[in-house]
C-alpha cells in the first residue's frame, strides 16, 4: 500500500506541475532553468526504493531501473555506458518521465554463467540545470557471490611521457598474443585524464594486460593508426595482488605514403609523408641544375623551370614507388621580379657565442656568387672584407661565415648586392646585419649530472633551447653521466634523454608482434640559465 500511495502522490505532483506550466506560457511545455540564487552544485540523488537493487547474486536478464530526485539529462549513452564482461549484443539506455533510466538487455542477449558484470554509466546522468553528474555504477552476479578483486595503474604516451585520456585498458583470459586482433576482452575499462584506469570486481585469473586506443571503437588492434601497450609477463590476480601496473603507448612503425604532393609550384616540388621516409631512394633522370633537401617527414625538390624538357624523378621505397614528371619548360616563369629573402641567423638578440661562425639560413638552396663580398663597419668606420663563406654540406639553404674578432661595441656585416643566388637566378639584393660577440658577465653555464642510469643499456640526450638543439651527446654503458657546456645563452633549457637501444641516436617505435617496446623518452626541465650564473642541474633517469 506505501509504494501505491507513493506512486498515485508522484503522479498527482506531475499533473500539477504540467498543469502550472500550461497556465504559465501559451506555448509547448518544457523544463526551463531555476534564475536566481546559488548555483546548485549537488548531483542527483538515486531512489533506491524505486530502483533496482544492487549488487544483486544470481541475477536473471531483466530491464533495470534507476529513478532519482530530480529531472535528468541522459548524454550520449552510446559512448559513456560500459559494462564488462562485454555483451555480445547491443543493449539500450534509455530516460523515461525525466526522472528514471532505464537498461534493457537485448532479446538474444544470453548472460555467461558465474559471472560478475559491471556497468558504469560514466558522465551519461546528469542533473538537468547545471550538468551535475551522478557516476552511477551497477553490478551483478549471475553465480553465487560478487567478485572482489582489483586491478588498477596508469597509461603513457611512450614519445610524450604524457597521460592518455580515454584508453580502453583490456583484460583476456586467452594469453594467445593473437587474441588483440581476434577476441574481445573478457574485461575492460577506460583511463581517466590523468590516464589513470581502474579494475573492480574482478575474479581470480590469469589475464593479459593490453591498452589501447580504439579508433574504430571495435575491441580489436586491427588499425595501423591504432596505439597500443603491453607488458611481457600475464597478470596473476589473486587476493595479494596490490601493485600498480604501468602500461607505455606506442604506434607502430606504419606502411610509408605520401599524404599531400604539390608538383604545381613552378620550380619547387613537395612531398609530404605521412611519417619519415627513412629508407627512401630518391633518383633524378639526367638533370644537374637540382636541389633537394629531405627534412623530417617532407621532401622539397627544387629545381630551375627554363629548361626545354621534363625531368623524372622516382621514389623508390620498400613499401612503394612513385613516377613523376616536373615540367622545365615554362617559359612564362618570371624569375626577375624575385629576390632572395632575408635570411635567419643563429644569434641570440644580435650577439653570438665567442668563436662562433655567423649561420646564414635562407629560405630555399643558395649559391655563392664569383662577387660574393662583405664587409665589417662600426660605428660607419669600415673594419675588415670577407671574401669566403663555407657552405653547409648537409644543406645547400646555409653558410657559415666567420667574423673577425676586435674591440668594437656593436658591428654590421654588409653584403653587396649579388653575393648569393639561387637556381631560379634570384640574386640577394643589399643585406645588412647586426651582429656582435657576447660578453662573459652575460652569458650562463651548465654542468649536468645524470644518474639512475642502466649501465647495460645506452642513452642519447640533446639540451635543448625551445625547438633548437644546443647540444647533443652519446651516454654508453655508465650509471651515472656528468657533463659541462659553457657558455650558453640564458634562457629556460629542456633536456631531453632517450634509452637509446639501438644507438641510432633517435627515438625508435615499439612492435606488438615482436615484443618490441618503444624506446623510453623523457624529458627534464633545468632550471632558468641567467646571466653570469653556473647553475648545476642533477637529473634522475628513474
Amino acid at each position: 500500500m506505501g509504494k501505491k500511495l507513493l506512486a498515485i502522490c508522484s503522479t498527482l505532483l506531475s499533473l500539477l506541475w504540467y498543469l502550472s506550466l500550461g497556465l504559465s506560457s501559451s506555448s509547448c511545455a518544457q523544463i526551463v532553468n531555476p534564475t536566481g540564487g546559488p548555483r546548485d552544485t549537488i548531483p542527483p540523488v538515486l531512489d533506491t526504493l524505486l530502483s533496482s537493487p544492487n549488487e544483486v547474486i544470481r541475477f536473471e536478464k531483466q530491464d533495470l531501473f534507476f529513478t532519482f530526485d530530480e529531472f535528468l539529462n541522459l548524454q550520449s549513452p552510446a559512448e559513456q555506458v560500459i559494462i564488462t564482461p562485454p555483451l555480445d549484443y547491443n543493449f539500450d539506455v534509455e530516460l523515461k518521465k525525466f526522472k528514471t533510466v532505464i537498461f534493457k538487455f537485448a532479446e538474444e542477449e544470453i548472460l555467461k554463467d558465474d559471472v560478475t558484470y559491471s556497468i558504469n554509466f560514466g558522465n551519461a546522468i546528469k542533473d538537468y540545470t547545471e550538468g551535475n553528474v551522478y557516476d552511477l555504477r551497477y553490478v551483478f552476479s549471475t553465480g553465487d557471490y560478487i567478485d572482489s578483486l582489483e586491478l588498477k595503474g596508469q597509461v603513457l604516451d611512450a614519445f610524450s611521457n604524457e597521460p592518455v585520456d580515454k584508453a580502453l585498458v583490456m583484460l583476456y583470459t586467452s594469453l594467445q598474443d593473437s587474441v588483440v586482433r581476434t577476441e574481445k576482452p573478457f574485461y575492460f575499462t577506460k583511463t581517466n585524464n590523468q590516464g589513470f584506469y581502474h579494475f573492480r570486481n574482478l575474479r581470480a585469473d590469469t589475464f593479459k594486460l593490453i591498452a589501447l586506443v580504439d579508433k574504430n571503437v571495435n575491441y580489436l588492434f586491427d588499425l595501423e593508426s591504432e596505439l597500443i601497450g603491453f607488458i611481457d609477463s600475464a597478470v596473476v590476480l589473486t587476493d595479494s595482488f596490490f601493485q600498480p601496473i604501468q602500461l607505455d603507448m606506442f604506434q607502430e612503425v606504419q606502411e610509408l605514403r605520401i599524404i599531400e604532393k604539390d608538383i604545381k609550384t613552378k620550380g619547387l616540388a613537395t612531398f609530404t609523408f605521412n611519417r619519415v621516409p627513412d629508407s627512401l631512394t630518391i633518383s633524378i633522370d639526367r638533370y644537374q641544375d637540382m636541389e633537394y633537401i629531405l627534412e623530417e617527414d617532407q621532401l622539397q625538390i627544387w629545381y630551375n623551370p627554363k629548361g626545354d624538357t621534363s625531368v623524372q624523378v622516382i621514389l623508390d621505397h620498400p613499401s612503394f614507388m612513385d613516377t613523376f614528371y616536373l615540367s622545365t619548360a615554362d617559359k612564362s616563369f618570371d624569375l626577375e621580379r624575385h629576390q632572395i629573402d632575408r635570411p635567419n641567423t643563429n644569434m641570440t638578440k644580435a650577439k653570438l657565442l665567442p668563436g662562433d661562425s655567423l649561420q646564414l639560413r635562407f629560405e630555399e638552396p643558395v649559391m655563392m656568387t664569383d662577387t660574393f663580398m662583405a664587409h665589417v663597419y662600426a660605428d660607419s668606420i669600415f673594419i675588415d672584407s670577407i671574401s669566403l663563406a663555407r657552405p653547409d654540406p648537409l644543406d645547400p639553404r646555409n653558410f657559415w661565415i666567420k667574423l673577425p674578432k676586435d674591440t668594437f661595441k656593436t658591428k654590421i656585416l654588409q653584403f653587396l648586392p649579388g653575393s648569393f643566388t639561387t637556381m631560379h637566378e634570384k640574386r640577394q639584393d643589399s643585406l645588412k646585419i647586426r651582429y656582435d660577440f657576447a660578453t662573459a658577465d652575460v652569458l650562463s653555464g651548465l654542468t649536468l649530472s645524470i644518474n639512475s642510469l642502466d649501465s647495460t643499456l645506452n642513452y642519447f640526450a640533446s639540451l635543448q633551447l625551445k625547438d633548437d638543439v644546443i647540444a647533443s651527446f652519446e651516454i654508453n654503458q655508465s650509471s651515472t653521466f656528468t657533463k659541462t657546456i659553457s657558455p650558453m645563452f640564458p634562457g629556460d633549457y629542456t633536456l631531453v634523454l632517450i634509452e637509446d637501444k639501438n644507438k641510432n641516436g633517435q627515438w625508435d617505435t615499439g612492435n606488438y608482434d615482436q615484443k618490441l617496446h618503444a624506446e623510453k623518452r623523457r624529458i627534464f626541465t633545468i632550471e632558468k640559465l641567467r646571466e653570469n650564473w653556473e647553475v648545476e642541474s642533477i637529473i634522475n633517469w628513474e
